[in-house]
């Protein structure tokens, strides 16, 4: 999963090259502050672009209330606006629109447990409970 939740870009650097992130491999985590206020851009993409360098990306409020980053800069700079203000949604946008740019998860998720579809202890209760009916 992609999800690493409030570590800073130092320790989001850190988990890129300690997995020998490849240009594509991405991350998200919580946006702790810094120029843009948390209100207006609560999560940052850490990832490997296409040069091999490590890049933070603010993940912003829209002014319609969805998400949009900014790529690049100047006249090649990249707008990806989506009307959807969940995050999963914006992501799984993000790596089908833009699979060069999006491409791989970074590993090591420390929330993957928790954020991935299992199956649940609830299931074998709800399946037990059926059968004996």
């Amino acid at each position: 999963h992609w999800f690493f939740g409030s570590i800073t870009a130092n320790k989001a650097e850190e988990d890129l090259k300690n997995h020998n992130a490849k240009p594509g491999t991405f991350l998200v985590r919580l946006n702790l502050g810094g120029a843009l206020a948390i209100e207006k851009a609560p999560y940052t993409i850490t990832r490997v672009d296409s040069r091999g360098k490590i890049v933070h990306t603010r993940v912003q409020i829209s002014k319609t209330g969805g998400l949009r980053i900014d790529i690049g800069s100047g006249e090649s700079k990249l707008k990806i606006v989506q009307s959807s203000a969940y995050l999963e949604e914006f992501i799984i946008s993000l790596c089908s629109t833009k699979p060069d740019i999006f491409t791989v998860p970074c590993p090591g998720c420390l929330f993957k447990s928790i954020t991935e579809k299992e199956k649940s202890v609830y299931d074998d209760v709800r399946s037990s409970s059926t059968d004996d009916d």
